[in-house]
């Protein structure tokens, strides 16, 4: 049963995850934004999901659905580092660095955001 349910939070988040990708990723742009807003969303959504299954607040199904599921199907490490490699391969080297420190500083400060309005909810 668990499969189920982290696959329905996974179908959700990979849907998010490609209406990001089509909306905002554009060969105009150096960046690739749909990963970067999908991974910033998904860090700081799973920050407050962290915080409310310390708190408790969660169910284990829900815990399965929104932290393993919607999370990992709205997250995307695999396409983070295909992008930063195809960089370096360009020669990027610099704009593949920020891209990499920026988004991980990025993301971990908004997973810590996520956990804080989870407390002041």
């Amino acid at each position: 049963m668990a499969a189920i349910f982290v696959g329905v939070g996974a179908f959700f988040g990979g849907c998010l995850r490609s209406l990001l990708a089509t909306v905002l990723n554009s060969d105009n742009h150096r960046l690739p934004w749909g990963t970067i807003m999908a991974n910033i969303i998904g860090c700081c959504f799973l920050g407050g999901i962290v915080q409310a299954i310390h708190d408790q607040d969660l169910t284990n199904s829900m815990q399965l659905i929104l932290a393993i599921g919607f999370s990992g199907g709205l997250t995307t490490f695999s396409t983070f580092t295909k992008e930063v490699w195809g960089m370096i391969k360009q020669h990027q080297i610099k704009l593949a660095m920020g891209y990499w420190i920026v988004c991980v500083g990025v993301c971990m400060f908004l997973f810590l955001i996520g956990m804080k309005l989870k407390t002041l909810v």
